[in-house]
């Protein structure tokens, strides 16, 4: 290969991974912008920035969380909250989690939607009497089963979620 066809292939090359871009790299930045805390600034709440944590539990905005004990613990008798059974291997399952979340922010003020694993909660099953997965257990602030659904639509579990906090 001459010199001259090394040097077309690389700039080639060069071109297809810079996606064909022109523009300087100067003028691709745009300046960031200077904040001045203000005494007003210091007192305001802290962002919630860790997503499916018990943290973010206490936020009152629909949470789709993941199973732990403490979010469990921390749920239970306090809040009202959803626990679905979940198993990756289940369409079923991935079809109600999509369409869960993608209408999370259309629930309720306050909705928690704890997503446990089906495969490795034998007690909790047991505790509720789950024989398959693809179920959604919910839970006043009591502590009490107020519903227990079989593969519903996000249409059913919003109404079992205003069940709930009733």
């Amino acid at each position: 290969m001459t010199t001259k066809a090394l040097f077309s292939t690389l700039g080639i090359g060069t071109i297809l991974l810079t996606g064909c871009n022109t523009e300087p790299v100067a003028l691709k930045k745009s300046p960031t912008p200077v904040q001045v805390e203000t005494p007003a600034m210091a007192i305001t709440a802290p962002q919630n920035t860790k997503a499916n944590s018990t943290e973010s539990s206490i936020t009152e905005k629909p949470d789709y969380l993941n199973y732990t004990d403490e979010l469990y613990a921390s749920l239970l008798g306090k809040k009202p909250f959803a626990l679905f059974f979940h198993a990756q291997w289940c369409p079923t399952c991935r079809d109600m989690e999509k369409d869960i979340t993608s209408q999370l922010a259309t629930f309720p003020e306050g909705t928690k939607i704890v997503k446990i694993d089906y495969d490795n909660s034998a007690e909790l099953k047991k505790k509720y009497g789950i024989v398959s997965q693809s179920i959604i257990i919910f839970f006043n602030k009591k502590g009490e089963v107020v519903e227990k659904l079989v593969g519903p639509s996000s249409e059913k579990v919003k109404a079992a979620v205003q069940k709930s906090f009733m």
